[in-house]
């Protein structure tokens, strides 16, 4: 609890955050502003209900509601393992009240706007209400999962996986044997139940304004866009950090050992039922990606735990799980993260756009250093992570690390604001757009509105307008020619972007026509 305390704080931590309130903001018309992305349909729906004008407001709720059911999914995770574990309930204790230090991502999960922590609520409370139903055969606790079901699932429809887990719990209770499970009596039981909760998804989901159809398309770009993306072991090992850690991966391996010594399979078969979609859609070790897995990983883990029996065991368990708390690695590398939970705000290096957007191919690791703090921060679609010393990180650097970033953001608006300029984008993100609204502003083009290929909107306060260009692809950042077609009103514009490896390379690119202010942020004269 102290650590989610110490933690939480009411700035964007990433694109997705102010893309999912920009929506709000311009009025829930999707010509004006779209939703970040349908899949979290459920999710605008509660948000539709508060003050459009209001863009603080919005976003403090936001964060608080994920906050607030981050904190609620450990209990409900508590209370499934318990119900599942009858017979085990000193190692179950130890498991959940470590797991927060054994997957650190749960904390660091809660602490941005994610739905995502709402879904799986709702999906664990499911699980309950089906426990319950295989052990007291009660038809109204199985409509109340039903339900449950497709109501948590709305709120990330990739969560809808999590069927996967009751499938496998509901063969692992009722079928007595492989012969059972294939007995026609038992198979349309089984089909009859799944397709109940399948519907339940559709019906929920349809709620919330979207149709079968859109689910099939939204699933088929998401597979789309996983199978087109371009694997980068940097950002998978940034990743990965907070989920799979050294702990996780020790205590599974021991649980694993520990069920096949003792021929208890069960714990394995669920995880392999779970496991199944993302063989056919792709494999990628992030928490929010895979979280559907959450109960059999730590039941495997819970297993694992039984080597504390042992006081050779007992001693490994608590290194594995507390090192990296307290020990962190610094990286002095030629990015402009780190080497501690930071960024720097000029590299100074030069980077040729020719090397790419993939970090592979241009950051360069220097030096390695063990330290009692923070490790490096490293960017990943969720925010920033440190490269272990979790601690430090959460209770001391972690609401300075985000704050700064919004004063970087506040810094290039005002900048932008008294110098009369424009401002220009690289990708369709909407920290500007949310800051000059939060300071007055407001536009009345629409989102799709365009020069050549570029989006372009006036903002407006007073007799004050304030231009926010996107442009179509990173690339075009680098083109002088098309960042002239888009007229803008002085031969000097500024440029925001997520990514710090773009401001180095703008630098590269326009040498003293540039001028770098941050590591996100910067001014181009255009000649």
């Amino acid at each position: 609890m102290c650590l989610y305390i110490f933690s939480l704080c009411f700035s964007y931590i990433e694109g997705d955050d102010a893309a999912t309130v920009m929506y709000h903001l311009m009025g829930r018309k999707a010509e004006m502003q779209p939703p970040y992305s349908s899949y979290h349909s459920m999710f605008d729906i509660i948000l539709s209900v508060l003050d459009a004008k209001n863009e603080p407001f919005i976003r403090g709720f936001s964060i608080c509601i994920s906050f607030i059911f981050g904190l609620l999914s450990l209990c409900l995770l508590a209370h499934i393992i318990f119900l599942k574990n009858g017979n085990n309930h000193k190692h179950s204790f130890y498991g959940l009240l470590l797991l927060p230090f054994i997957i650190p991502e749960v904390l660091f999960s809660s602490l941005l706007v994610n739905p995502t922590m709402i879904s799986i609520s709702g999906l664990l409370l499911s699980h309950i209400f089906l426990l319950k139903f295989l052990k007291n055969g009660k038809w109204t606790h199985l409509t109340f999962s039903v339900l449950l079901f497709g109501l948590g699932a709305s709120f990330r429809w990739s969560c809808g996986f999590y069927l996967f887990i009751l499938f496998g719990e509901y063969i692992l209770y009722q079928a007595n044997g492989f012969k059972e499970v294939l007995s026609k009596i038992f198979s349309k039981k089984m089909v009859f139940v799944f397709l109940m909760y399948t519907l339940s998804v559709v019906f929920f989901i349809y709620l919330s304004g979207y149709s079968p159809t859109d689910i099939y398309m939204t699933y088929s770009e998401g597979n789309s866009i996983m199978q087109r993306k371009e694997t980068s072991l940097l950002s998978l090992g940034a990743v990965a950090i907070t989920f799979l850690t050294p702990a996780l991966i020790f205590l599974l391996i021991a649980g694993v050992y520990y069920d096949f010594k003792h021929a208890t399979y069960k714990n394995g078969i669920l995880f392999l039922i779970g496991l199944f979609p993302y063989l056919i859609i792709g494999l990628y070790p992030s928490y929010k990606y895979m979280i559907t897995l959450i109960v059999p990983l730590i039941l495997l883990s819970v297993s694992g735990m039984k080597l504390m029996n042992h006081k050779g065991g007992k001693v490994l368990v608590i290194c594995t799980i507390f090192l990296p708390w307290i020990i962190g690695v610094n990286v002095t590398s030629s990015s402009a993260w780190g080497p501690g939970f930071e960024l720097k705000n000029k590299v100074g290096n030069e980077l040729s756009i020719d090397a790419g957007f993939n970090p592979d191919n241009f950051v360069k690791l220097n030096t390695v250093e063990l330290v009692f703090k923070s490790g490096m921060a490293m960017p990943t679609l969720e925010g920033p992570r440190p490269l272990f010393g979790f601690s430090y990180c959460l209770f001391e650097e972690w609401k300075d690390f985000v704050y700064d970033l919004d004063l970087n953001r506040n810094e290039s608006v005002n900048y932008a604001i008294d110098n009369n300029l424009s401002i220009l984008q690289d990708v369709q993100h909407s920290y500007m757009t949310n800051k000059l609204i939060e300071l007055g502003y407001m536009t009345k083009h629409k989102a799709n509105r365009r020069i050549r290929s570029s989006k372009v909107r006036d903002f407006v306060k007073d007799t004050d307008t304030v231009t926010v260009s996107v442009l179509k692809s990173k690339n075009e950042l680098f083109d002088i020619e098309n960042i002239k077609s888009l007229k803008l009103k002085q031969s000097e514009v500024v440029i925001y972007t997520q990514y710090t490896n773009i401001i180095s390379k703008l630098k590269t690119k326009y040498k003293e026509n540039f001028s770098q202010k941050s590591a996100h942020w910067g001014i181009l004269k255009i000649p």
